[in-house]
C-alpha cells in the first residue's frame, strides 16, 4: 500500500512539473511572428529617413514608484509619471510617457550580447478611435565607476516587497536620456505577458551608465534574473537613421562582466 501510494505520488509530481515546465516554454514563447525583445544586427539594419525623436520631458516631476514582484521571471520596479509630464514626438505623433521599469539583464540584445540592463520607457497615444498605441523606448544601461544621480533618487532604497510603493520628489526625467539620440527602429510587442504585438519599439544606440552598487540593488530583488529571451525576427526589418553603421567607431558599450571589473571602483 505504502509502494501504491509513493508512486502515485512520484507520477503525480512529474506530471506537475512536466506540465509547469510546458506552460513556461508555452508563455515565453508566445504565438506571434512580431515578438519582442530581439537581437540586433548592427550590420542588417537599414539606414532610413525616419521622424525626428522630440523628448519633451519635465526636469521636477513626482514619481510613484512601484514593486511589481520581486524574484518573479516578469517582475520588475516600475516609476509611475504623472499625466502631462513628459511627451515624446516621434515627427507628428505625440507619445505620453506612462511609466518606466527596468530588466536584469538587457532584453534587447547587440550582436549577439547583452548588456547589464535595459530601462524601458512606455509611452501610449490614442487613435481617432479610441484605441491606444503604445510606443517604448529601451535605453541599454553599462557600469560605470559613478552613480547616476537621478536615478540614485530611486536605487539608494528600492521597494524590496511587491506591493510596496514610495515617493520620489523633483526628479529630471531628462536624465533618463543619453547624449545621443541615435537609435535602432522596429515593430514588436510588449516583453510581458500577454506579450501583446502592434508596438513600436525605439531602441537608443547609446547606453547610459550607472554604478556597480546601483546595478547590483537590483541584481539582489531579481537574483533569477527579469528578462525575457530573444525572440526570432522573422524577417522584419530594423531601421536607423544613423548615415554610417560602423559601430566600431563608437565606443562599444560593457559587457555584464564589466560589472565585476568594476566593483572596487565604487
Amino acid at each position: 500500500m505504502k509502494t501504491r501510494v509513493s508512486l502515485r505520488f512520484k507520477y503525480g509530481l512529474f506530471v506537475f512539473l512536466a506540465v509547469g515546465l510546458l506552460v513556461a516554454a508555452s508563455v515565453n514563447s508566445q504565438v506571434g511572428r512580431e515578438q519582442s525583445p530581439i537581437d540586433i544586427d548592427s550590420e542588417a539594419v537599414v539606414p532610413a529617413v525616419l521622424p525626428e525623436l522630440n523628448f519633451m520631458y519635465s526636469t521636477r516631476v513626482s514619481l510613484t514608484v512601484e514593486n511589481e514582484g520581486p524574484g518573479e521571471e516578469f517582475g520588475t520596479v516600475k516609476a509611475f509619471v504623472p499625466d502631462g509630464a513628459a511627451t515624446l514626438k516621434v515627427g507628428a505623433e505625440a507619445f505620453e510617457l506612462d511609466q518606466f521599469h527596468w530588466h536584469i539583464p538587457s532584453e534587447h540584445h547587440l550582436d549577439g550580447k547583452e548588456l547589464p540592463m535595459e530601462m524601458h520607457l512606455v509611452h501610449e497615444r490614442f487613435d481617432a478611435t479610441g484605441d491606444k498605441k503604445l510606443l517604448v523606448v529601451g535605453v541599454w544601461i553599462v557600469a560605470g565607476k559613478k552613480p547616476h544621480r537621478e536615478l540614485d533618487k530611486i536605487f539608494s532604497a528600492l521597494p524590496a516587497l511587491k506591493g510596496e510603493e514610495k515617493e520620489v520628489e523633483r526628479f529630471n526625467l531628462t536624465k533618463l536620456l543619453p547624449d545621443e539620440l541615435e537609435s535602432f527602429r522596429y515593430d514588436g510587442s510588449l516583453t510581458t505577458p500577454e506579450f501583446g504585438e502592434g508596438v513600436q519599439w525605439i531602441v537608443l544606440k547609446e547606453p547610459i551608465k550607472m554604478s556597480v552598487k546601483q546595478i547590483k540593488a537590483f541584481k539582489a530583488l531579481f537574483p533569477l534574473s527579469n528578462d525575457r529571451d530573444v525572440q526570432d525576427i522573422n524577417g522584419r526589418i530594423v531601421k536607423t537613421e544613423m548615415e554610417d553603421q560602423d559601430m566600431d567607431d563608437e565606443e562599444e558599450p560593457d559587457d555584464e562582466d564589466d560589472i565585476e571589473d568594476d566593483e572596487d571602483d565604487d
